[in-house]
C-alpha cells in the first residue's frame, strides 16, 4: 500500500498484541468460544464467540475502554466507517476490532506508519467479517 506499509520486524521486545498482551485485560471474559493465532510473522489473528450478540457488543466496547486506558502501550482508537469495527492504533501496530453478531474478531498488524489510510480500514474490516463467516461454515462441516 503505497504510503502505508506493515512491518515483519521481530525486533520488537516488548511488542504489546492487543488481543493478548498486557493492554487486553478480561475483555473475553464470558465467552464461550475464541482463540488467537498467526497469520504470517507477527500478524495475529484472534476473536471471541459470546452467548449473545448484546455480549459481544458490551466485550467489544469492554476491549476498547480498555486499550484506550492501557499504561504499558498508548494506544489510540477510532471507529472505522462500518459498523461494529473500531481500528485502535500504537506506536508499533494497528489492531482491527471488529463485532459481527455474537463474535468479536481481532486483526492486529506490526507498523510504524500509524493508521492505514480510510479505505484500507474498511476494506481489512469487511474481510474479517467475510474470514469470521468463512470460519463458523468451516467449523458447521467439519466430521
Amino acid at each position: 500500500m503505497p504510503g502505508w506499509a506493515i512491518t515483519n520486524d521481530p525486533a520488537f521486545t516488548d511488542y504489546d498484541y492487543a488481543f493478548n498482551g498486557p493492554c487486553s485485560g478480561d475483555w473475553g471474559k464470558g465467552a464461550m468460544s475464541g482463540g488467537d493465532g498467526g497469520l504470517s510473522g507477527w500478524i495475529g489473528i484472534g476473536g471471541f464467540g459470546f452467548p449473545s450478540v448484546a455480549q459481544a457488543s458490551d466485550a467489544a466496547a469492554r476491549f476498547v475502554e480498555i486499550l484506550e486506558s492501557c499504561r504499558a502501550t498508548a494506544w489510540r482508537t477510532q471507529p472505522i466507517a462500518q459498523s461494529g469495527a473500531v481500528l485502535a492504533s500504537s506506536a508499533d501496530a494497528v489492531a482491527w476490532i471488529q463485532q459481527k453478531g455474537d463474535r468479536v474478531g481481532v486483526l492486529q498488524v506490526p507498523t510504524t506508519d500509524g493508521p492505514p489510510p480510510v479505505g484500507v480500514q474498511v476494506e481489512v474490516a469487511e474481510w474479517m467479517v467475510a474470514y469470521n463467516a468463512w470460519q463458523e461454515q468451516s467449523k458447521s462441516t467439519e466430521p
